[in-house]
């Protein structure tokens, strides 16, 4: 019987540490994984942001070359017309260019979704893990009552 309850305890420790270290890396796991997704959400939004001053950038050097088109035609800076062409392009240009932040903030906002649940797990599998470690211990006690 002594070599059985020996056994038995063995068994029971081993299953504890088993369990420990399973939710041990399970919960670094998730921390890294919430710490990923927050750095991606900081890049998305500064690379939503470069790209946005960079379109910027591009489109007003092609409205530039509109202009000057337009001069070396003979058309009036302040014709109608021309007017109107440029005044689309900047529009399109600005709209082009929230377009690019407001993709940014959506991938942003989705890799900060995705870190708070990585925490909210990671709560869940803690408490998982506490559970077990008493489920362990109650069927080890069990068990042995039993004898």
């Amino acid at each position: 019987m002594a070599i059985g309850a020996i056994l038995a305890g063995a068994g029971f420790a081993t299953q504890i540490l088993g369990n420990i270290q399973t939710t041990k890396a399970r919960l670094r796991s998730l921390k890294d994984q919430a710490r990923v997704a927050e750095i991606n959400a900081a890049l998305a939004q500064r690379d939503a942001e470069f790209n946005a001053g960079r379109q910027s950038l591009a489109a007003g050097q092609i409205i530039a070359g509109t202009k000057a088109d337009y001069a070396a035609a003979g058309f009036s800076g302040e014709s109608g017309s021309v007017l109107a062409v440029l005044a689309n392009s900047y529009a399109n240009a600005e709209l082009d260019r929230l377009s690019i932040l407001h993709g940014g903030n959506v991938r942003s906002f989705n890799y900060a979704e995705e870190a708070a649940s990585a925490r909210k797990e990671s709560g869940a599998i803690r408490q998982a893990g506490l559970m077990n470690l008493l489920s362990s211990g109650l069927n080890f006690a069990s068990s042995r009552v039993e004898k």
